[in-house]
């Protein structure tokens, strides 16, 4: 499987041919995503992009905000040098070119290709909840004082059997879970086990993003 439409209609249960609920799926796809990529603190989906880092103080190393890194295709729009050290599953290239400097530019491409399958399997069930509180018009929040889509979802089971039980308040916060990982994670907190796997940690490579 994979993060992508067509998956979520299977279990959503939405004839693929079925296009009436498009918007509404995509919207709850990218707010899970969002989510999920701005607590992890890290890109997940494998895409090529262009960053520019700025105040690089390591003389060194660069830490990735997306990973594992497939290719490093220019930095500088000099090339890249033959003897550059791509880290590809920690996501950091290394070499002496790199800093220090005020700013720093690089064409790259990272991400998953395939996600991990527990990783996986902790989004989509995230998306099942973000699903129950979408309003099945505006593919939003429901309105206050409004319900979501039809009937709450008390729980769900994924197609490799796991089986999530839920109760859906009017915050749509799906359960109870520790007060500090609420405080970490909010809505995703019942993921907190999984998704914490793949938080991105301190990296010491001394960098703000631009």
């Amino acid at each position: 499987m994979a993060w992508e439409r067509d998956t979520a209609k299977k279990y959503l249960g939405i004839d693929p041919l079925d296009d009436t609920k498009d918007e509404q799926i995509d919207t709850a796809m990218a707010y899970t995503l969002s989510s999920i990529e701005l607590r992890l603190g890290r890109g997940l989906l494998r895409t090529r992009e262009i960053v520019r880092y700025v105040n690089v103080t390591d003389c060194c190393k660069i830490q990735f905000s997306r990973y594992p890194i497939i290719e490093v295709f220019d930095i500088d729009h000099g090339g890249v040098p033959a003897d550059l050290l791509v880290h590809h599953e920690l996501g950091w290239i290394e070499h002496l070119s790199l800093g220090p400097k005020k700013s720093i530019e690089i064409d790259y491409e990272a991400g998953f290709n395939e996600l991990p399958p527990d990783l996986e399997r902790a989004m989509w069930s995230a998306f099942m909840v973000a699903w129950n509180d979408t309003d099945p018009v505006t593919g939003g929040p429901p309105e206050e004082g409004g319900e979501a889509t039809e009937g709450k979802v008390k729980s769900f089971t994924v197609f490799d059997g796991f089986r999530l039980d839920y109760q859906s308040d009017p915050s749509g916060t799906p359960g109870t879970a520790d007060a500090a990982d609420e405080k970490i994670w909010g809505w995703l907190s019942p993921w907190a086990g999984t998704l914490s796997f793949y938080r991105h940690g301190p990296s010491g490579a001394g960098l703000g993003v631009a």
